[in-house]
């Protein structure tokens, strides 16, 4: 297991307009044999690599900082843990053998007047760029030039008659060299990546936020004017820092750290609006570090390139439906049949939240979640048709739904004073939006479920990052805190009348629980993990529990409990 972190971003200085407000773009690239082979003649590698992305919404690096002043990277932001396996290599002339490789590829924008859906229609799409031009790259080097080219270069040769030490310093030099080699090849290509992704995303934006077209090309020629690659011709890469590490640098359990500088390109460009544009002047530092961790990952991968947290419902004994919102801001499906998983499923949609998902009914699903223009939308399906719809409010967090009895839907969401409101739903038709009595501020998406009819528990994060609860049994409500630190929103489920099983990320990115066992909560109970989003949980049985997660990969993981906790 290895750790790929970002962890302080320091402005060492900004433009001429004041206090900066950069966020990150960033794209780590794991490279090993379990991913990639190479065709029969061994010229070229064979398979795709996996590529991991951040949350590119702008604010991602908390907001505006002036001169001088530094700030942690949330590890959501800037945290990737992953497997890395060997990655072998014949080179023709000899083999290669190394603990694989991890490339990473990093962008510093700085906030602007852009609409926020334009940017991050526009990350989607330089992610798409960066996904399938590296792929394409990587699959078009020649490995046996790459060998021979190695060979031209090396000093330390060995053969049968060599010492161990001599054959020890020839495989090290064979490591180094042929990452020098690599590099220098997709250095050569990273240019036409580049210009590429600044197209993609300048057209994309254009199209999201119905800015001219030139005026953002102006703009993000500003923008990557702060963008230098080091050790590459700056004009290659006004934009884009590529870089790669091999698993063996750290084979001693020694981290890497070193620190990306984001300064001008040349001088004389000069980064446009909002907040203190970059200016020819500003210069940023992103302190990071590549190394082992100890970690062991419990969680099952069940694929997927999910972008918020997904939603889960069951509409039967050992039946299980997943939703995500993917790359393309569509929602998808996939689903447990008893006993195996079918495949995803698009569902459409253009979605800007996590779903909330639940089930009434055998056959019965119910899906919500925040559209692009800030509303609540549904999805359903009574098993023979499906649809959407357009509700109303003005939304900004997911919304969460819980069901009291058939044909009974209770929503809540964060409105724009950031307290909690509730829309019902009783078999004919939805009232108003209201808002809970009491309610406090709200710091995330809340969760909600029901353990019968009148019974009401809405969890959720609050200005002091602890968990807090509302409840109501129809006849009473209440709020109370919990405790805890978390750094997501909350998932809650129950097994049976009275039983509460509630579920956060903690601070250092696993999943938390703590349950109401009838009388008084217990102590939180850590379930490790990598977690990208808040976790989402259903229970289809008194001695069940199924808990999902988006993790660090961006893969759907799952967790399961059925006396104890699986796998």
């Amino acid at each position: 297991m290895v750790e790929f972190r970002f962890h302080t971003l320091h402005c060492i200085r900004t433009g001429e307009s004041g206090a900066g407000e950069p966020y990150l773009w960033a794209s780590v690239i794991r490279l090993d044999s379990t991913l990639l082979g190479q065709t029969e003649d061994g010229r070229f590698l064979t398979g795709e690599p996996q590529f991991m992305f951040n949350k590119g919404s702008q604010r991602n690096l908390g907001g505006p900082i002036e001169n001088g002043k530094h700030r942690t990277i949330d590890p959501a932001t800037g945290r990737f843990v992953f497997d890395l396996q060997p990655l072998n290599l014949n080179l023709g002339t000899f083999e290669v053998e190394t603990d694989g490789a991890v490339g990473y590829i990093v962008a510093l924008l700085e906030e602007n007047m852009v609409p926020a859906r334009a940017m991050e229609a526009a990350h989607h799409a330089f992610n798409a760029v960066a996904k399938r031009q590296m792929g394409q790259l990587l699959r078009q080097i020649d490995l046996i030039s790459v060998g021979l080219d190695v060979m031209s270069r090396k000093q330390h040769h060995a053969d049968v008659n060599s010492t161990e030490e001599e054959k020890q310093a020839s495989d090290d030099e064979n490591r180094a060299l042929v990452r020098q080699v690599l590099l220098e090849r997709l250095g050569d290509d990273i240019k036409r990546i580049q210009e590429e992704a600044k197209e993609e995303i300048v057209r994309v934006a254009a199209a999201e936020g119905g800015i001219e077209a030139v005026v953002l090309e102006n703009l993000f020629a500003g923008l990557f004017a702060v963008l230098p690659a080091a050790g590459f011709d700056p004009d290659n890469f006004r934009g884009l820092k590529f870089d790669a590490l091999m698993g063996d640098d750290i084979a001693k359990g020694e981290p890497i750290s070193d620190r990306l500088r984001f300064a001008p390109a040349r001088s004389g460009i000069v980064g446009g609006g909002g907040g203190g544009g970059p200016g020819g002047s500003a210069l940023y530092h992103i302190d990071f570090s590549f190394s082992r961790t100890d970690a062991i990952d419990r969680w099952q991968s069940l694929g997927g390139e999910l972008t918020e947290a997904p939603a889960v419902a069951s509409t039967g004994e050992n039946r299980l439906d997943v939703f995500a919102r993917a790359t393309n801001n569509a929602l998808y499906r996939r689903r447990w049949t008893g006993k195996a998983w079918t495949d995803w499923e698009e569902l459409g949609g253009r979605i800007a939240s996590a779903p909330a998902a639940v089930s009434w009914g055998a056959s019965r699903l119910d899906v919500f979640v925040k559209g692009e223009n800030d509303r609540l939308w549904q999805w359903w399906s009574d098993g023979q048709r499906n649809g959407w719809q357009e509700l109303d409010g003005e939304l900004t967090s997911a919304p969460a739904v819980a069901s009291q009895e058939r044909g009974s839907l209770d929503v809540f969401a964060r409105a724009t004073d950031m307290t909690l409101y509730r829309k019902k739903w009783r078999g004919s038709s939805w009232g108003e939006w209201t808002p809970v009595p009491g309610s406090i501020k709200l710091t995330s998406d809340p969760a909600a479920v029901a353990w019968g009819k009148g019974r009401l528990d809405v969890f959720m994060r609050g200005e002091d990052m602890a968990l807090w609860q509302w409840w109501t049994n129809g006849q009473q409500s209440g709020w109370q805190r919990l405790g805890g630190e978390l750094t997501s929103g909350p998932a809650a489920a129950s097994r049976r009348v009275n039983r509460l099983d509630v579920f956060a990320r903690g601070t250092d990115n696993a999943i938390y629980h703590i349950l109401w066992g009838g009388t008084a909560w217990s102590r939180w109970e850590t379930l490790g993990g990598s977690a990208a989003s808040s976790p989402a949980a259903v229970s289809w049985g008194p001695n069940r529990l199924d808990l999902f997660m988006r993790g660090s990969d961006n893969t759907l993981r799952q967790r399961w409990w059925d006396g104890t906790w699986r796998p």
